[in-house]
């Protein structure tokens, strides 16, 4: 479902809305329309928002490096000046030689900045050049690899993204269609609390855990346990 079906639906589910839009849900004249429509929204992006790790949320960056320049900006990184970052999977990055090919790809170590710092950023090492081994995130979002590439390498892997807005009346929520109820569900809950609604809210509860539990089992990743200790 859409923004603007989904918006339709929390009106029809609270019983106590009146009439039979929302027709869209840009600029509405009607207020309780504008709350319907805002608390999809809200709801949807809370719902990206409770973990960092979901499966929809996934993706992967290629970034080619400049010969002599260490710093890149996310923007670079991901492709898109739209798609930000939620968090990295620092254990996914690699590089390799783009004129030789993925025969000789190799892992990047991350380091966090403290420590990167101190190695790469200090003395006759800022100057450093070679094949981009190692890497730290600065304050301000921009990779920096190390040491400063010599070649054009290409740089690989997987990020989170952050989480994005419906604001149009076709958008739709990021995660597989069986689970676009849930901002319905999600924006219910708050709905009936604030109508005072028991009948509702006891309900809008019941539906959300049931999906809510389907979700979570498809969408976080699974758990992996270590080996035995002895």
């Amino acid at each position: 479902m859409n923004y603007l079906q989904l918006a339709n639906r929390l009106r029809l589910e609270s019983g106590g809305i009146s009439g039979t839009g929302p027709t869209t849900v840009v600029g509405n004249s009607n207020n309780e329309y504008a709350r319907v429509c805002n608390w999809i929204a809200d709801a949807d992006v809370e719902i990206q928002l409770k973990y960092d790790d979901w499966r929809f949320m996934w993706n992967q960056f290629s970034l080619a490096t400049v010969s002599g320049t260490a710093e890149y900006t996310e923007a670079a990184i991901t492709g898109s000046a739209a798609l930000g970052v939620s968090r990295y999977d620092y254990e996914s990055f690699r590089y390799y030689l783009t004129s030789a090919g993925i025969g000789n790809e190799q892992h990047i170590i991350h380091r966090e900045y403290r420590y990167f710092r101190e190695r790469w950023l200090i003395g006759n090492n800022r100057a450093s050049t070679g094949a981009p081994s190692e890497c730290t995130f600065l304050p301000n979002r921009k990779i920096h690899l190390a040491p400063i590439p010599n070649a054009i390498y290409t740089v690989t892997g997987d990020f989170y993204r952050n989480s994005v807005r419906m604001t149009l009346d076709g958008d739709e929520p990021l995660y597989p269609s069986q689970f676009h109820m849930l901002p319905v569900w999600w924006a219910l809950v708050k709905y009936a609390g604030l109508e005072e609604a028991p009948a509702v809210y006891t309900n809008a509860q019941n539906q959300l855990s049931l999906l809510w539990g389907a979700f979570e089992r498809q969408e976080r990743p699974n758990v992996t346990f270590g080996g035995p200790l002895v």
